[in-house]
C-alpha cells in the first residue's frame, strides 16, 4: 500500500509538472502511465528482495531441522524460523499480500509442530489461496469437532 501510495504520487507529480510547462491538461496522462507503473514496479522488486532475504533464512533454519537430535532442538530452530520470519511483517504495508504469505509459513509450522492454538490464528490471516494454510485450518477444525467451521473453511478455499 505504501508503494502503491509513492506510486501514485510521483505519478501525479509527473502529470501536474508536464501539465504546467505543456499548458495542456492532457499532456500530462503520458509520463503518469509512465512513471505510476515503472516507480511501482521498481519499489515492488525492492521489496522482494528483501522479503525473499528473509525467507532464505528462514529456510536456512528449517534445514537446520533435519539435524536436530532432541526435540527440544527441534523446536529452538523452528522457533528461531518462526522469529525470522516475523520479521517480514515490517513489509506488510508496503507489498500486497505479504501479512498473507508470512502468516500461512508460520502457521504452518506450528501446525507442524502441533501447536494447533497457536497455528489458528495465523491460518486464519493466511493468504487465502494457499490451499495448504487452508486444509489445515480446516483440520484445526475437524480435530476441534467443529464441523460448521470446517465446511465454512473448505468452501472458503473453493
Amino acid at each position: 500500500m505504501i508503494n502503491t501510495a509513492i506510486s501514485l504520487g510521483a505519478g501525479i507529480l509527473a502529470w501536474i509538472l508536464t501539465t504546467l510547462l505543456s499548458d495542456s491538461f492532457w499532456a500530462g496522462l503520458l509520463p503518469f502511465v509512465i512513471i505510476f507503473p515503472a516507480v511501482f514496479i521498481l519499489l515492488g522488486r525492492k521489496v522482494t528482495k528483501q522479503i525473499e532475504a528473509i525467507a532464505a533464512e528462514a529456510q536456512r533454519h528449517m534445514a537446520q531441522v533435519q539435524n536436530a537430535r532432541t526435540p527440544n532442538q527441534r523446536d529452538a530452530i523452528l522457533e528461531r524460523a518462526i522469529a525470522t520470519l516475523e520479521k517480514g511483517f515490517a513489509f506488510r504495508h508496503h507489498q500486497f499480500l505479504v501479512a498473507g504469505q508470512f502468516n500461512a509459513q508460520i502457521g504452518q509450522i506450528y501446525y507442524i509442530q502441533k501447536k494447533f492454538d497457536k497455528a489458528r490464528p495465523y491460518l486464519e490471516k493466511a493468504y487465502v489461496r494457499n490451499g495448504v494454510s487452508i486444509a489445515m485450518l480446516a483440520c484445526i477444525h475437524f480435530m476441534k469437532k467443529q464441523d460448521a467451521e470446517m465446511k465454512k473453511v473448505f468452501e472458503r478455499a473453493v
